[in-house]
């Protein structure tokens, strides 16, 4: 079996060589002699350092390097990507907080991240092609550069300055290293993918021509909404179930939805942060449990998305929950689904179904019944 372990100091010590043959060719023997005897001072140039994940291993074997492993890492327990229609293409993720002091082997030292940040490491056939770190954004982090220069330094390649911040892309043979931002530029990226590990059941290639600069293309084009808003789906739910909610939130992610959710149970002006978000939404999804049921910002948040005529699709969160009270009455006959059971894969199969179902069927007469009012 064939490994490709992409180590950064050797890029860059490869890059290094080739210029400085560049500049002894251009240089006269006196200018030669005069920089060999100079005293030279190294830099020191943080390198990313988490070459033991080697692209082309197991799943077993990329857990077992994880500082917090899971515990049945098998192909047939790994949730699939769906991004990657054509391709069966399995993953996990680990948040980057839970690397502890070993966070530097991923983030320069001193740099801090969201909270919320983590990395992705995606499996087809059964080995490592794509190791994907996702940087979120908020107030305090509006961009990355400093980390995205980081990164490019550690290859040697040319930083690019757009207008959403700094990017960077390298390619070999072997493989494609480069940043992006999310669609919704609420994350950045930063990517290592394997090259002939890319290919879809059609023909289609993830990634074209380096002269290009583009990023890899996916058997799967994200569900556009039809309307203007900021957000797919806003996530409603107690933080008595955030591990299943949180969950949800970051799968949801992966299939490339724009995503509003309190992770870290905001403070301040709750209630304008929460209408802004129901209104600048096209999915409400309700999290029904106990909890939710007897919250009463949950209880706003429900009955404000149900008067500004949202899309509402309840779930059901917590076992052996019973939809009575307020709460019976808001989601009345919706169809909910019940991630209590069935596996999550299952339950969350069936809620992209009810959202391409809202989006062919229900949509056109809500826009019609808008405009009429």
């Amino acid at each position: 079996m064939h490994y490709t372990t992409f180590t950064f100091k050797e890029r860059k010590e490869e890059r290094s060589i080739k210029d400085h043959q560049t500049n002894n060719a251009n240089q006269s023997p006196v200018a030669e002699h005069t920089t060999k005897e100079e005293p030279s001072t190294p830099q020191t140039i943080w390198n990313p350092a988490f070459n033991e994940f080697k692209l082309g291993d197991s799943p077993q074997n990329v857990n077992s390097y994880l500082p917090k492993q899971f515990s049945a890492p098998t192909w047939t327990h790994l949730p699939r990507a769906d991004e990657y229609k054509q391709d069966v293409v399995k993953y996990f993720w680990l948040k980057l907080s839970e690397f502890g002091d070993e966070i530097t082997k991923f983030i320069p030292p001193n740099v801090s991240i969201k909270e919320s940040s983590y990395v992705c490491f995606l499996f087809f056939d059964q080995k490592l092609f794509r190791i994907s770190i996702r940087l979120f954004h908020d107030g305090q982090h509006q961009n990355y550069d400093e980390i995205i220069e980081a990164y490019a330094k550690a290859v040697n390649t040319p930083i690019i300055t757009t207008e959403n911040g700094k990017k960077f892309y390298y390619e070999d043979n072997r493989i494609a290293y480069f940043s992006r931002f999310s669609t919704d530029k609420s994350h950045s990226l930063i990517e290592v993918i394997r090259k002939d590990q890319t290919t879809s059941d059609d023909g289609h290639q993830y990634f074209r021509s380096a002269t290009h600069h583009q990023s890899r293309k996916l058997s799967i084009e994200p569900l556009i909404s039809p309307q203007s808003d900021k957000y797919d789906i806003m996530i409603s739910y107690s933080h008595h179930e955030k591990e299943v909610c949180h969950r949800l939130y970051y799968r949801l992610l992966e299939s490339k939805f724009r995503v509003w959710i309190d992770l870290e149970n905001m403070y301040g002006p709750i209630v304008e942060r929460m209408a802004e978000a129901i209104e600048n939404s096209e999915f409400v999804l309700l999290c029904m449990s106990d909890a939710y049921k007897s919250s009463t910002y949950c209880q706003l948040e429900a009955e404000y998305a149900f008067k500004f005529q949202r899309c509402l699709i309840p779930l059901v969160v917590k076992k052996d929950f019973t939809q009575t009270g307020w709460l019976g009455m808001l989601c009345g006959l919706r169809l909910h689904i019940d991630f209590t059971k069935t596996t999550f894969d299952v339950a969350y199969a069936k809620l992209l179904t009810e959202i391409e179902r809202y989006r062919k069927h229900m949509l056109p007469k809500t826009v019609h019944r808008i405009r009429s009012t």
